[in-house]
């Protein structure tokens, strides 16, 4: 279990983070395709601009002379994460067939893994948000707040929020159905890491859930 005391200067940090995590999908999603006409370099910002925060996240616990065990870099010992990925993945894929196919009328869910650059803007995406997102923020605001379940609900909700940005340059907003489906997925990844302090676990429930919602 991790003993690290955290402080509110860690807050900080962890909030400066977050604000990045919000910012570089305009950039991909919104000024890149608005502004040039350059296909690579639009589907390149899409990988590239994640990798940059983690980048950042890194270079954070770095300066915090703090290991990267802090971020949920941490080796799998036991079957228990193994167990907790498989059920939060059974969770979210299972929240997604009855909140969104059944009601459409889909019979089948797919997957588009043999789009090589679709998963790995993909990947990236989610390793950046379950980095950074959740690994660092949802320990470093206990810097702010000591009850790690009210954390857990504030990391859950600055998630969801973290997807609005886009829509809002477009003047647009998430549907009911993505807040809700962005609040669960945040729980669900929360409380994965909580469980097992291993980031990997969050990055491969997220990445397969999000290959079925999008596919």
């Amino acid at each position: 279990m991790e003993e690290t005391t955290y402080t509110k200067k860690d807050g900080v940090r962890a909030i400066f983070l977050y604000l990045i995590s919000c910012f570089y999908p305009v950039v991909s999603s919104v000024i890149l395709p608005y502004s040039i006409q350059n296909d690579v370099l639009i589907e390149t910002s899409q990988w590239v601009l994640p990798i940059i925060a983690i980048v950042v996240c890194l270079f954070l616990v770095k300066t915090e002379k703090r290991s990267f065990r802090t971020i949920g870099f941490t080796p799998i010992k036991s079957i228990r994460p193994i167990v907790i990925c498989i059920v939060g993945t059974i969770v979210m894929v299972g929240f997604e067939g009855l909140f969104c196919y059944v009601p459409k009328g889909k019979t089948h869910i797919s997957s588009n893994f043999s789009n090589g650059f679709i998963a790995l803007s993909m990947l990236t995406g989610v390793i950046e948000e379950e980095i950074s997102g959740r690994a660092y923020m949802q320990s470093r605001l206990r810097g702010f707040i000591e009850n790690e379940r009210v954390v857990l609900i504030i990391a859950s909700f600055l998630f969801m929020l973290s997807h609005y940005p886009p829509y809002l340059v477009l003047g647009e907003l998430l549907s009911m159905s993505q807040v809700v489906i962005l609040l669960v997925l945040g729980l669900v990844c929360g409380i994965q890491y909580n469980k097992t302090h291993n980031v990997l676990i969050p990055i491969i429930t997220h990445y397969i859930y999000n290959m079925v919602y999008f596919y």
